[in-house]
């Protein structure tokens, strides 16, 4: 109950709607550091530009399924009647929200790349009197779990839009460090 068939390129195709999901989101909020710059949703297995008509038909697919509700970025893109640039230019606050919020499905590289801005914006701060130094031979890769908890912290009070949300998360991710 959970796979959609397709037709692509006159060859049906089958998928998981859990797998589309994922890859609709990851197209829809596709980002440069932390600049929305969404792409087109692509078929997973050859990377062609999906069509119009199996947008819908994925959209109107997950609509009616009961247990499953349509995303928010793929229902704003539906209303912006699948055009990227009009998508972009009325959601950024809501696809820079996203990308915060789901800041724990950050590759190991992005979250090391991270983590390392969030150290040295602490130790440029005045209000950090105990500067954190890490050894050039430590693991990066041990970095992600020690640091980790306080990296939303950091990215609310560097890329949300809203000045409160961003002072009230600067104020946090300095106390807790």
């Amino acid at each position: 109950k959970y796979k959609i068939t397709l037709i692509i390129n006159n060859i049906k195709q089958q998928f998981y709607i859990f797998d589309l999901i994922r890859i609709i989101n990851a197209c829809l909020s596709y980002d440069y550091n932390f600049f929305p710059e969404p792409r087109y949703i692509k078929n997973p297995w050859d990377n062609s530009k999906m069509s119009v008509s199996n947008i819908y038909n994925i959209y109107f697919f997950i609509k009616n399924m009961k247990n499953v509700t349509v995303p928010i970025l793929f229902y704003r893109f539906f209303q912006s009647n699948l055009d990227l640039s009009h998508y972009l230019n009325h959601n950024q606050f809501i696809i820079k929200d996203y990308l915060i919020k789901n800041y724990k499905n950050f590759t190991d590289d992005q979250n090391i790349k991270y983590i390392k801005k969030m150290i040295n914006s602490y130790n440029r701060s005045k209000a950090s009197s105990n500067n954190i130094l890490i050894d050039k031979l430590f693991p990066d890769k041990k970095l992600v779990p020690i640091f980790k908890p306080y990296l939303k912290y950091y990215l609310l009070s560097c890329y949300s839009y809203e000045s409160d949300i961003r002072i009230a998360n600067n104020i946090l991710f300095k106390k807790k460090l």
